[in-house]
């Protein structure tokens, strides 16, 4: 079976979903108009898609409309601790733990949860002590 054509609605969801390394794999809730959202796990979102399709045509009968598709983020993990400040309507959020990659990991998940117009972005990554900080800023939409 040919790959299904992306709806023209989703192309600008998919864009922000650069495909991921083969062995890294995601979860994604995918929403459709008018029947039950379908969580699968995939390298990408375009993958996801494919394999909520396959999924709606053999449990359904037919493909309704896709109107989401979101990765699920992890929970935060509990060697990384996080501190959010308000700074006017936007924020700082800093992330301590004591292994450097799983501190940006997880800074970057919670990057991604923010809205685009906000700028989020890293501000600072450094070590203080036994701990390695990363430091994310976003801002807020006044």
């Amino acid at each position: 079976m040919p790959s299904p054509a992306v709806h023209p609605t989703l192309a600008a969801a998919l864009r922000p979903f650069a495909p991921a390394a083969q062995s890294e794999h995601h979860e994604y809730d995918v929403h459709f108009r008018g029947a039950p959202l379908v969580n699968v796990v995939a390298t990408c979102a375009a993958h996801a898609q494919e394999q909520a399709i396959d999924f709606a045509e053999e449990q359904f009968g037919y493909v309704p409309e896709i109107t989401a598709i979101r990765r699920k983020v992890a929970p935060l993990r509990a060697r990384v601790s996080r501190d959010e400040r308000r700074i006017g309507s936007g924020g700082l959020v800093t992330f301590r733990g004591k292994d450097r990659d799983e501190v940006y990991e997880v800074a970057l998940d919670r990057k991604n949860e923010i809205d685009s117009y906000r700028s989020p972005a890293v501000k600072a990554q450094y070590q203080d002590g036994d701990d390695w900080v990363v430091e994310l800023r976003f801002y807020g939409l006044d």
